[in-house]
C-alpha cells in the first residue's frame, strides 16, 4: 500500500519536475543566443585580442538591418521556446490595449528622469539629447524599425521573460529583479547610476504589473526622444 501511494506521488509530481525542467532548460538557450557574442567580445578583451571593425558596422544602414534580424531571431526563438511549453507571449504581458500607450509615454519620461536629475545635481542643466532642437535629418525608416526591434528584444527577454523565470523558480521579487537587472547590465555594459536606476524603474513597474507591452512602447519612446535630439544636434 505504501509502495503504492509513492509511485502515486511520483506520478504526480513527474510532470511537474518536467515543466520546470523544460522552462529551465528554455530560459538558459534564450539567454545563451542571447549573451553569445558578449561572451565572445569578454573573452577577446580578456585574451587581449579586441574585436576587428566589421565592414557591416561602416555603414548605418546595414548595422540597422544586422540588430533588425538578431532582435527577431532572439523573439522567435523566446516565441518558440514558449510554444514548446504551451505558453504565448500573451503570458509575459503582451497585449494590445488603448491604455498601453499613455503608460508607455509615461514609462519613456520616467526613463529619462534619473538622466535628467544626474544632469542638474552633477552639471547643473539637462544634456543636449534631451533638450536641444527636434530634427529628423538622420531619422531613417530602418533605424526606427531596429530601435523598435531593439526595445521589444530587450523588454520581452531581459525584462519580462527573465522576471517571469526567475520569480516562478524562487517566488523572490528581489531576486527577479536582481537577475533582470543584472543580465541588462551584462548586456548593455553602462555602469552608471541614472543607467541603472532607469533599469530599475522598468524592473519594478513590470514586477507591479506584469504587462510587457507599455515597456517595449516606453523604451521606443525613450530611444526616439534621443535619437530626434541627436539627429538635430549632429
Amino acid at each position: 500500500m505504501i509502495a503504492e501511494d509513492e509511485d502515486l506521488l511520483s506520478a504526480v509530481e513527474d510532470p511537474e519536475q518536467k515543466a520546470r525542467s523544460l522552462r529551465l532548460q528554455g530560459l538558459g538557450l534564450v539567454l545563451l543566443v542571447m549573451l553569445a557574442d558578449r561572451l565572445v567580445l569578454a573573452l577577446e578583451w580578456w585574451a587581449a585580442e579586441p574585436s576587428r571593425t566589421r565592414n557591416i558596422d561602416a555603414d548605418p544602414t546595414l548595422w540597422a538591418l544586422g540588430g533588425i534580424i538578431e532582435s527577431l531571431s532572439l523573439l522567435c526563438l523566446l516565441a518558440y521556446v514558449l510554444f514548446r511549453q504551451g505558453r504565448s507571449l500573451r503570458q509575459l504581458g503582451v497585449t494590445a490595449r488603448w491604455s498601453d500607450l499613455p503608460l508607455g509615454l509615461g514609462l519613456a519620461a520616467l526613463i529619462h528622469l534619473p538622466h535628467a536629475i544626474d544632469d542638474l545635481a552633477m552639471h547643473g542643466a539637462l544634456r543636449s539629447s534631451l533638450v536641444s532642437g527636434l530634427g529628423v535629418e538622420r531619422v531613417t525608416l530602418v533605424g526606427l524599425v531596429h530601435l523598435l526591434c531593439f526595445a521589444a528584444e530587450r523588454e520581452l527577454i531581459l525584462r519580462a521573460y527573465v522576471m517571469t523565470e526567475v520569480g516562478a523558480f524562487t517566488s523572490s521579487a528581489v531576486l527577479a529583479v536582481a537577475a533582470s537587472l543584472g543580465l541588462q547590465e551584462l548586456y548593455n555594459p553602462l555602469f552608471r547610476t541614472p543607467t541603472v536606476l532607469s533599469v530599475l524603474i522598468r524592473c519594478l513597474y513590470y514586477w507591479k504589473t506584469r504587462r510587457a507591452t507599455p515597456l517595449v512602447l516606453g523604451d521606443f519612446a525613450a530611444g526616439l526622444w534621443v535619437m530626434l535630439h541627436a539627429a538635430a544636434g549632429s
